[in-house]
């Protein structure tokens, strides 16, 4: 799952890493659907499901027939281009669709970002967003960079709020935990802020010290977004229900 950083894209790293997320939930999906006896698990709760495995599948797809028609200077498909961006886009709305159980959930997040983050694997430069779009638009890719970089984020996040939920533990005392080891780090950084040499150390050591002074913000961002993407969900075709574990 880790992108590659260099001039060349290995793609069979993105499609062996997509291979793999697929084979792991499916026989999560198997194995709890066997023992929990539909107690969690309903049939249009796997549709959800197959739906995202279905977009896994087609993401890493996407990403070798993107790269083979670039390649061939083919350009950008325009049907790859289209799913592409309809996976990012689901990617956010999907989840929310999923079982209030707690693993589920879990893996139907994990499921629908994977999805989104496969495509954008192939590096960290301009190149890693070309199965959205080819044409140069400096906003445009450096959004799809920074929700690249935010997705592992995101991740952890929806997972440190699981644990919260499991162990019944004060939000608030857990985000203060986080936001002391913020500050330690803040600090560190401060006394690595350097007055002399040349601009170039100069801007780095100010950049790295307003980034992670700036992550206490981002936290709060995380913590909301964990929350709702773990705890809600959009009815669709039931009654409300509760979070379960």
């Amino acid at each position: 799952m880790m992108p590659v950083i260099g001039r060349e894209s290995n793609v069979s790293l993105v499609t062996a890493a997509g291979l793999l997320i697929i084979l792991i939930a499916l026989s999560y999906l198997v194995t709890f659907f066997r023992r929990s006896k539909n107690k969690y698990l309903h049939h249009k709760d796997l549709q959800i499901y197959l739906f995202q495995l279905l977009s896994l599948v087609a993401s890493t797809y996407i990403v070798n027939s993107t790269h083979s028609s670039l390649q061939s200077k083919q350009g950008l498909p325009i049907i790859n281009q289209v799913i592409s961006w309809m996976t990012l886009v689901s990617s956010l709305i999907v989840p929310l669709l999923s079982p209030t159980f707690l693993f589920l959930r879990l893996l139907s997040i994990l499921l629908s970002l994977m999805s989104t983050y496969l495509l954008l694997s192939t590096g960290f430069d301009p190149t890693s967003v070309y199965c959205f779009l080819t044409v140069f638009s400096p906003f445009l890719m450096g959004g799809l960079l920074l929700w690249k970089i935010a997705i592992p984020f995101v991740l952890v996040s929806c997972a440190f709020e699981a644990i919260q939920v499991t162990t019944q533990l004060s939000s608030k005392r857990l985000f203060l935990i986080v936001l002391v080891i913020s500050d330690i780090m803040a600090l560190h950084f401060f006394f690595l802020v350097k007055d002399y040499g040349s601009w170039l150390d100069i801007g780095t050591s100010i950049s790295h010290y307003v980034i992670v002074m700036s992550f206490t913000i981002f936290l709060m961002l995380l913590s909301g977004v964990a929350q709702l993407l773990t705890t809600k969900r959009l009815e669709l075709w039931e009654g409300t229900k509760r979070h379960s574990l």
